[in-house]
């Protein structure tokens, strides 16, 4: 059996399981919504269902791309940052182990968007993509704003959710084991050094969104 360490260390199969969990995850959110746009508008006029299925592929389109490229920059945007802070601290360390922890951590980024159709089903019996995408929006700090409070604040608060708490959670557990620190020290590098990271990027886009928006 495969203890925590080599688990955490190793460059094996599992380091494909968050892309195939999220390709998995697009799939079936392209033929549980369209599927249900087709039953719903099947006695309508062929015109008329097909444009509002292509209407729906446009905005599942735009999701997919966009949430795939978020999912690229925050892997390659942790990476950065920890490789970035540990050698900032002097600590000694190899680059394809910091990789193989961020891989894995990011497991959790992906099950979110498995988790999404679910939560939909739960909560409403009408799916749509647009709807889809906004779910976990709804369970971050920014559901406790105000429609008059400030872009900056909305867009910084969408940030604190529970997948962020679990991704940090993951990523904590595999550094302990691929630097040999005990789980405070753990806690403390991670969060000071991925905390910066976060930091900086939301600081600027927070910069370009009041930018655009003013």
């Amino acid at each position: 059996m495969m203890n925590n360490k080599t688990f955490w260390t190793k460059a094996d199969w599992t380091l494909l399981l968050p892309f195939v969990i999220f390709v998995t995850a697009f799939v079936i959110h392209y033929f549980m919504v369209i599927n249900f746009y087709e039953n719903l508008y099947q006695y309508h006029d062929e015109n008329v269902r097909a444009e509002i299925i292509n209407a729906e592929k446009q905005v599942y389109n735009v999701n997919l791309i966009g949430n795939s490229l978020l999912f690229i920059f925050v892997i390659i945007g942790t990476i950065l940052s920890l490789n970035i802070g540990f050698l900032f601290f002097n600590y000694q360390f190899k680059i394809k182990e910091i990789c193989t922890v961020v891989i894995k951590s990011s497991v959790i980024i992906a099950l979110i968007y498995l988790i999404l159709p679910i939560i939909m089903v739960i909560e409403t019996n009408i799916y749509s993509f647009e709807e889809l995408y906004k779910i976990e929006f709804r369970y971050t700090l920014s559901r406790y704003l105000t429609d008059f409070s400030p872009i900056w604040l909305r867009n910084l608060l969408e940030s604190f959710s529970i997948t962020q708490v679990v991704y940090i959670l993951l990523l904590t557990i595999g550094i302990k084991y691929v630097m040999n620190w005990n789980y405070k020290k753990s806690v403390l590098n991670v969060i000071k050094i991925y905390g910066v990271g976060f930091l900086l990027w939301h600081g600027f886009a927070l910069i370009m969104d009041v930018n655009f928006h003013q």
